[in-house]
């Protein structure tokens, strides 16, 4: 087998858009701390897709950050390749990012498009390829800056639409803030539904004791 075409698709979504982010200081906090929000818009939201084509009819594709620049390096290095050879082009592609001029990990999308081929090629799912442990396992829903009430219909939706049964949190308000915030979700809640909280190095040492001990009651992931 080898790889004959590598092409980028671009699709752009006019009902969505493109969203450029601000970094602003979180107030109210013992220390500074940032977090961001929605700036402006500059178009439409895009998606990039990377394409591996095979002279198999295989082809391998995934979700990208790449751009043309970095599809045609890929295109220079690895045409005619054979795309099993997956651990020989990523050394190649790794030990060679200095002389490509690229950033550190720059090709790991082409090496999970090497992984989809391998799954198509053998008939299986890639995480069977690398090695099955179970066969399905528990996620969680998160949400950003909300009031209570927010929280509360974000659980809502997700237990009816998607029959979730954990929450992570990321308030980014502090630590005096949350802990409210997280006592009125669990008593609104219950004790069934796991609740985990991500504050995102928003708190000092002291705000993540109180908190610790606040959610150990409340009994959080």
């Amino acid at each position: 087998m080898k790889i004959t075409e590598i092409k980028l698709t671009i699709l752009e979504d006019p009902d969505q858009p493109r969203v450029v982010q601000q970094i602003v200081e979180v107030k109210n906090l013992f220390r500074t701390q940032f977090t961001h929000q929605p700036s402006r818009s500059v178009g439409h939201a895009r998606q990039n897709f990377i394409h591996v084509k095979t002279d198999q009819g295989i082809e391998g594709i995934c979700t990208t950050t790449m751009g043309p620049a970095q599809i045609d390096i890929l295109r220079r290095q690895t045409l005619g390749e054979n795309p099993t050879h997956r651990e020989r082009l990523y050394q190649m592609l790794h030990r060679g990012t200095r002389w490509v001029y690229q950033p550190p990990g720059w090709f790991g999308v082409f090496d999970n498009c090497l992984w989809d081929i391998a799954g198509k090629a053998a008939g299986l799912p890639v995480h069977a390829l690398i090695g099955r442990v179970r066969d399905e396992f528990p996620v969680y829903l998160t949400g950003g800056d909300m009031p209570v009430d927010g929280y509360l219909d974000h659980i809502a939706e997700g237990r009816e639409r998607m029959g979730i049964f954990a929450y992570k949190f990321h308030t980014y308000k502090g630590g005096r803030a949350d802990i409210p915030i997280l006592k009125a979700v669990r008593e609104a809640v219950g004790p069934d539904l796991m609740l985990i909280n991500d504050p995102v190095c928003s708190y000092t040492l002291d705000e993540a004791i109180s908190v610790g001990h606040v959610m150990e009651a409340l009994d959080f992931v």
